[in-house]
């Protein structure tokens, strides 16, 4: 140990004071123990020093053993404890002291609030003979950050005087509330305002997808005389990402070097990010080179740039040679190698994972769902179950997707008995329970839909569409427009997808009407473009009730090429209204778009072979035998003892035998 000539007790003590924040606190009891007369900030120092550095047993010791304490003494205990998270320890402290100063007070307050026991903490701001500003803010910040932005206002507006630090505290809290216009007013009167409330605001409107505002708050920040710190910088390039604007990036990043922050491993992480999400793996990849101490969050970033962007034999090699892996690299690479439809080396990389959690069996069933490996997902699901894990949200999302697809309805109820005990024991959750939704009316089960969706404490735009989806495939065009009409009333905005139910609601059941009006609707009253599919209902609508001339002119004003489906819709018309020249018209166009679909050839020869047209329906025909166009088998489902057999027309019978076998 270094020789220190120590004059006096305050020399003395300042050496254990710095040699604790070193944690050298062998240094320290070394020299505490040759001091002649250890005063009390001696032992106030060795007791912070030793429960800075997780050593409780012996700060305890310390305390108890001190000849005399003072406040600091007591609140440095206090401190201690909440820091190792022994927070009953610090309040029985608490009741013990003898005299108590308003940190005593305001140490707990803040403790107990990070915990989330804000009543506690009130009840104490509350028996304070007298509050400084400090412990206002403290209570406020307790409020904020438990989301109890009603109390931390109406605490707000109490405050005798107000400092930076609660404002502060009350934007940070307004943004999680989604309150954007009541964080930019408080912002906007402070008259004051430090490099903690800009990082606020910035975080804020990055947080709340305004990525463009958010960056012009911080060329704001940037003219005063304010100087961002990492936080702000990170604020602003997640404003970038949010916008995947590269040439802001590139400035904040070269402004992030100009400000020595380029060692900062946080803000370097972030920028991997922003550039991935840019699709400028090259800049991330430099980013990554020049961290000098990469994390884990530094590998798993580039991790996730290298599948995001496709390039899973690169992603593949950085996983090889990282030496620590988590359970979020290994569901990204599997989530990688899923979204490349590459499932046979998700499904060996999940089996070689050491301890797969909900998260990478939910990757797993919901990538074999999207890639429409269906039956995988559920029986990867049963394997979930055998396992004892608990399935989570997702996981049911993507199981509930699924038999969907399949329209199993009897799985679909088992699931929803094992939701309700799993995941609706509190709240419940919007995107399972919209899932549900979409089981029961892809399963025709609408009394069981309407029974989710009328009990659902909250509902979303997706919700009213399940729903009105639903009432329009089984053909109850009421039900649809009484929905519409509701969603309407209770300032629920309909979407594009909204307009698209509603129509095909409207032409399942010859609304013809109806639909020309939310049709008008969609463009004049909510500015919605219409899509290809809006056109191709309309076409089909007036189609089947007759107004051919009127469809027609529909895809004439089409401010796109028309699709298959149009004419599709066309034809099918014709045929039923035997229009020869115009059906003819509309499979023309069909050949042409999609010359090996066998429907367009049979709509076709029918609507000849209606007609009488006996000549042209055989011709019809043989050009189908000749361009030898095959019309796709059709399949179905079958469970046998929990398990899903696909069956398709013309199987051969040992896979038959092989089903019944099961």
């Amino acid at each position: 140990m270094p020789s220190f000539k120590l004059l006096n007790v305050k020399s003395w003590n300042s050496a254990i004071s710095k040699f604790c924040k070193q944690g050298r606190l062998e240094d320290a009891r070394n020299l505490f123990d040759k001091m002649p007369q250890p005063n009390v900030v001696s032992w106030t120092a060795m007791i912070a020093g030793y429960a800075q550095n997780g050593n409780m047993d012996e700060a305890r010791r310390m305390f108890y053993n001190m000849p005399e304490r003072n406040v600091v003494s007591w609140n440095t205990m206090i401190r201690g404890c909440i820091h190792n998270y022994r927070i009953e320890e610090a309040y029985q402290l608490f009741v013990k002291m003898p005299r108590r100063n308003m940190s005593s007070w305001t140490l707990l307050i803040a403790a107990l609030g990070n915990l989330g026991q804000v009543e506690v903490s009130r009840n104490l701001f509350d028996s304070m003979p007298e509050r400084d500003l400090i412990t206002w803010n403290a209570m406020i910040t307790a409020y904020v950050n438990n989301g109890r932005m009603e109390d931390a206002q109406l605490l707000f507006d109490r405050m005798p005087e107000r400092n930076v630090v609660a404002c502060t505290a009350m934007i940070a809290g307004y943004f999680q509330m989604g309150k954007i216009e009541q964080a930019r007013h408080l912002f906007d009167k402070m008259p004051d305002r430090n490099v903690v409330t800009w990082t606020a605001i910035i975080a804020g409107y990055a947080q709340n997808a305004h990525g463009i505002e958010a960056l012009r708050l911080f060329s704001m920040m940037h003219r005063t005389s304010i100087r961002p710190n990492q936080s702000t910088l990170a604020s602003a390039v997640n404003a970038c990402v949010s916008l995947a604007t590269i040439s802001c990036g590139n400035q904040v990043n070269a402004l992030t070097i100009r400000l020595g922050y380029d060692s900062d491993v946080i803000l370097q992480n972030s920028l991997i990010v922003m550039y991935a999400k840019c699709d400028s793996i090259g800049d991330a990849e430099q980013i990554f080179e020049q961290i000098p101490q990469r994390d884990l969050v530094s590998w798993n970033a580039m991790l996730a740039a290298h599948t995001q962007s496709g390039r899973m034999e690169d992603a593949q090699q950085y996983f090889d040679i990282m030496p620590d892996r988590d359970v979020f690299s290994w569901t990204t690479m599997i989530s990688g190698y899923l979204q490349n439809d590459e499932t046979e080396l998700a499904r060996t990389l999940f089996k070689m994972m050491p301890n797969p959690d909900a998260v990478a069996w939910s990757a797993m069933i919901a990538g074999y769902e999207q890639n429409g490996h269906v039956e995988e997902a559920l029986k990867l699901f049963t394997e979930m179950q055998r396992t004892g894990m608990k399935p989570n949200p997702p996981t049911f999302t993507s199981v509930l997707k699924a038999s969907s697809s399949l329209a199993l309805l009897e799985q679909g109820k088992q699931l929803h008995a094992h939701i309700v005990k799993a995941v609706f024991e509190s709240d419940g959750d919007l995107s399972v329970e919209n899932s549900l939704i979409a089981m029961y009316c892809k399963c025709g089960s609408m009394e069981d839909a309407f029974h989710v969706f009328d009990k659902m404490p909250e509902r979303d735009v997706v919700s009213w569409n399940s729903l009105i989806l639903g009432f329009s495939q089984h053909g109850h065009g009421n039900m649809v427009l009484q929905l519409i009409e509701q969603m309407q009333e209770i300032g629920m905005e309909p979407n594009d997808i909204t307009f698209l139910a509603v129509l095909s609601g409207c032409n399942h059941a010859g609304l013809v009407d109806e639909g020309r009006h939310y049709f008008h609707s969609m463009i004049h009253d909510y500015s919605i473009t219409p899509r290809a599919d809006h056109y191709t209902c309309m076409v089909d609508l007036l189609g089947r009730a007759g107004h051919l001339d009127e469809a027609m002119g529909f895809i004439n004003k089409m401010p796109l090429k028309p699709h298959a489906a149009v004419w599709g819709a066309l034809l099918g018309a014709c045929k039923t209204h035997s229009n020869i020249v115009l059906g003819k018209h509309a499979a023309d166009h069909l050949f042409q778009l999609e010359p090996q679909n066998a429907a367009t050839y049979v709509e076709l020869a029918n609507m000849y072979a209606l007609a009488g047209r006996v000549e042209d329906e055989a011709k019809v025909r043989a050009t189908k035998k000749n361009n030898r166009v095959k019309k796709l088998p059709g399949c179905s489902w079958i469970i046998v003892k929990n398990k899903v057999h696909t069956f398709v027309v013309g199987h051969p019978l040992q896979q038959r035998e092989k089903i019944h076998a099961t």
